[in-house]
């Protein structure tokens, strides 16, 4: 017989975690498999339904017909499992990010745009992160800098609703003031 896992079955396994992002996150990740699974119960290869499936559907259809049924109560059918009606997954667009560069004595600001369906931003100086901002997207101050000295910050949006996050964003560069471009310290 076919599997139990069913569309539906996954939607509500993912929706009914109440666990942090990085549950949430993972059990996404896991769900294309699921489908594929279930997808392998249902059709063969060459896209025609599988011998288990139709002896399922044929099952069903017999024992509503054989079920008696009064002459003035039509027989119920239940109609077949759907997946839940759900908006469309989107994965938030990587913000466009900018850094102040000798602005600030002691520290960099960090800037980025607002991104569609994000609503945190992890920012990382030099490919670790620093912090994270809560949507609507706003500057952040990286005041851990040495003075004279340049970083590189990248900006990730994610949606902890749905675990999905952008690409990391194209890196700025930024530095506090006494730091010098054509002569770098050592």
């Amino acid at each position: 017989m076919p599997s139990p896992i069913t569309p539906n079955k996954i939607f509500e396994s993912i929706a009914s975690i109440d666990g942090d992002f990085c549950e949430k996150f993972i059990a996404s990740l896991q769900a294309p498999a699921l489908f594929a699974q279930w997808y392998k119960t249902v059709f063969n290869d060459d896209g025609t339904l599988t011998d288990d499936f139709r002896a399922m559907v044929c099952l069903g259809i017999a024992s509503v017909a054989a079920a008696p049924s009064s002459p003035t109560e039509p027989p119920v059918v239940t109609p077949p499992e759907q997946p839940p009606s759900q908006p469309a997954v989107q994965r938030p667009p990587s913000p466009l990010v900018s850094a102040s560069r000798g602005t600030f004595p002691t520290m960099i600001r960090v800037s980025f745009t607002t991104s569609e369906y994000a609503n945190r931003y992890f920012i990382q100086r030099d490919g670790v992160v620093i912090g994270s901002v809560d949507a609507p997207a706003q500057p952040h101050f990286d005041d851990h800098v040495q003075p004279a000295r340049a970083h590189t910050y990248v900006v990730v949006a994610v949606n902890t609703t749905n675990g999905l996050s952008s690409l990391p964003s194209q890196p700025a560069f930024g530095y506090s003031q006494g730091y010098n471009p054509g002569n770098p310290p050592h």
